[in-house]
């Protein structure tokens, strides 16, 4: 993942500056000054408009800027390990065990061996966690897996002790806080990389926009009560999985040893709780309250996706090609889908809309016949019908995939009025690459 992102990044033109250490800011009214110190020594003053820390549960930004990390720590400790495992384990799947003493994952993506284990440990009240040991290992793993598995080697440790704490705020002036550094959790549900990245891609295009002086003042403000609303969610919904893992109490030892198996095998079993789980893990039920970056027009679309919820991917054809929706919408800007007969919409309107915000305003249309126009076309009226939008509907689709603006029928005067207030700068000389 780290090798795909970073790949991703640098084709991209930005590079990462390996081994660099934030040693210090000064926050202003018109930007953030950093002293940074190099691999050898070397210090640098940096300035810039904005500082992000993203620099986990120990932040520097977040100290610096005196922002409460409230929450507290788990009695429990989390211990992975790379080993050479032997028993019938296939390498292309997560391998999880349940029983009274804990939980035990195992998958194939070990650094140092073949395999990765993770392992929750109770190190009991009033103690600390104890330095990573390869001691007693083996044994664990055995009585975990009911004796399916067995430890030959064990190649790395490391315990990692659990909290779980939200930031009081992930913004202050000119400097916010994403991923760790702004929450920390339970490993339970595996909600950790998805929420950082959905962070990342709730805020980026907004401070890309705000960087260059496009978009409302307050549009990072929207990134502050967007993303700690879910992120609050998230903490509650870890810390129940958590509790139903690792729970020492009778009742519940006993119920995770008779019933983590049939849970499972019935999510297995049926397609619905498959796709709720899905939807879990993946977080693709976020919504976004309403706001400035996420209105309802009028009149309003009774049926569809709703402001601020994340577009639904949905069946399509592009010059005659099936494709899906989110590929037909990939370019990184604002997506307005006119939904409906092409020649119902006013072409001076989308003329000026295209003259004002130019690249960062991507127009399609999607309609059942076919039409020069029309790129995007819904033979059968399914998707037109998700939409809600059969008699006519536009959504302007955030960057981030999320509905930034949706409304029933033809008239685009809404639209309009919620583009000049979300991006009063329109389209500037230095923005080309604004979201590149």
């Amino acid at each position: 993942m780290e090798a795909a992102l970073l790949a991703n990044l640098v084709a991209r033109g930005p590079s990462v500056q390996w081994g660099a250490e934030l040693r210090s800011y000064r926050a202003d009214q018109a930007g953030v000054s950093a002293t940074v110190r190099h691999p050898g020594g070397r210090t640098e003053l940096v300035r810039a408009r904005y500082l992000v820390g993203c620099d986990g549960a120990g932040s520097t930004v977040r100290r610096h800027a005196g922002v409460a990390f409230k929450g507290g720590a788990y009695r429990r400790s989390v211990l992975l390990a790379d080993v050479d495992l032997e028993g019938d384990l296939s390498g292309g799947t997560v391998h999880g065990f349940v029983g009274p003493g804990g939980v035990l994952v195992a998958f194939a993506a070990g650094e140092h061996a073949p395999w990765r284990l993770l392992l929750v440990e109770d190190y009991g009240p009033g103690r600390a966690a104890q330095p990573a040991a390869a001691e007693g290992l083996a044994a664990t793993t055995e009585a975990l897996s009911g004796g399916l598995v067995r430890t030959r080697e064990v190649a790395w440790t490391a315990r990692i002790a659990l909290q779980h704490r939200l930031a009081a705020t992930f913004r202050s002036g000119r400097v916010l806080l994403a991923g760790d550094a702004a929450h920390v959790h339970s490993p339970a549900g595996a909600q950790g990389m998805n929420l950082g990245i959905q962070d990342a891609s709730n805020l980026g295009w907004k401070l890309a926009l705000a960087a260059r002086e496009v978009a409302c003042g307050t549009l990072l403000d929207t990134y502050v009560t967007e993303r700690r609303l879910v992120a609050r969610a998230v903490l509650a919904l870890t810390r129940l999985a958590f509790w139903a893992e690792t729970g020492d109490g009778l009742l519940i030892r006993r119920a995770r040893a008779a019933l983590a198996a049939q849970a499972v095998s019935a999510a297995l079993r049926h397609p619905r709780l498959q796709a709720l789980a899905v939807r879990v893990v993946g977080q693709l039920w976020v919504r976004y309250p309403c706001g400035p970056a996420a209105v309802e027009g009028r009149p309003r679309l009774r049926r569809g996706p709703g402001a601020g919820q994340r577009l639904p991917d949905l069946p399509v054809l592009a010059d005659g090609v099936p494709r899906r929706l989110h590929h037909a919408l990939d370019t990184p800007a604002f997506q307005l889908l006119l939904c409906g007969p092409p020649g119902a919409w006013d072409q001076q309107r989308l003329a000026w809309l295209q003259a004002r915000y130019g690249h960062l305003v991507a127009i399609h249309r999607l309609g059942r016949e076919p039409a020069p126009e029309a790129a995007l076309r819904d033979p059968d009226g399914s998707t037109l019908a998700r939409l809600g939008a059969r008699d006519g509907a536009h959504y302007l689709v955030r960057p981030d995939g999320h509905v930034g603006y949706r409304c029933a029928g033809f008239n685009l005067d809404g639209l309009e009025r919620h583009l000049v207030r979300l991006l009063p700068g329109g389209l500037r000389q230095d923005a080309a690459p604004l979201l590149r």
